[in-house]
Parts: C-alpha cells; sequence; structure tokens
C-alpha cells in the first residue's frame, strides 16, 4: 500500500519497454489508482509508445490496466467484440462478456 514504484513508473523505463519490444509487440502495465492516481504514469506512456496505447476502464480494486506497442490492432464494434467473446466462452469456457461490457 505504501510502495513506490521507483524507477519502473519513469520516462526512461517506459521508453526503454518500447525500444526493446519486437516488431508487432505489446506490453501490459497495471497502474495503482489509489494512492495519487495513474494519470501522470499514463502520460509518461503515452509519451513513450505515442498512440498505440489502449487504457482499460479502471477495475473496483483501482488497478488500471494499460496495453502498448507497437501497431495496435485496430477497433473493433462492440457487437463484433461480444461475438468473440461467445465464440471464446464456446470453445474454451473462459467468460469474458463482462470484461467486453466494461470496454
Amino acid at each position: 500500500e505504501k510502495g513506490r514504484p521507483g524507477m519502473i513508473d519513469s520516462a526512461p523505463f517506459y521508453a526503454n519497454c518500447h525500444q526493446r519490444l519486437a516488431h508487432g509487440g505489446l506490453a501490459a502495465f497495471n497502474l495503482l489508482t489509489r494512492t495519487r492516481g495513474a494519470a501522470p504514469a499514463l502520460r509518461r506512456i503515452r509519451e513513450a509508445f505515442g498512440g498505440d496505447v489502449l487504457a482499460l476502464p479502471i477495475t473496483e480494486a483501482g488497478n488500471l490496466v494499460v496495453i502498448a506497442g507497437g501497431g495496435l490492432p485496430p477497433a473493433r464494434p462492440a457487437h463484433e467484440l461480444r461475438e468473440a467473446a461467445s465464440a471464446l466462452k464456446a470453445a474454451t469456457g473462459l467468460d469474458l462478456k463482462a470484461t467486453v461490457a466494461r470496454l
């Protein structure tokens, strides 16, 4: 609760992550929003990765998951995401309907 991220929440860290990704690679960051909020960290990630950043809705626990990288896929319509989630559940049992609804 009182931990500090130090260098892993710095502009150089995020820039290094971006530089080391393979072409088309993605990085995922879990930002905690309870103490100071995630806006400064999200700003640093966006600066390092340019426009290829997707911030998911904040969870009830206060986590903000951010996916960044080169060449994020284009946004898909909500009905396509729901259909894909249903197909995934039928094939694997993994139910992502609530996640898709939050998106």
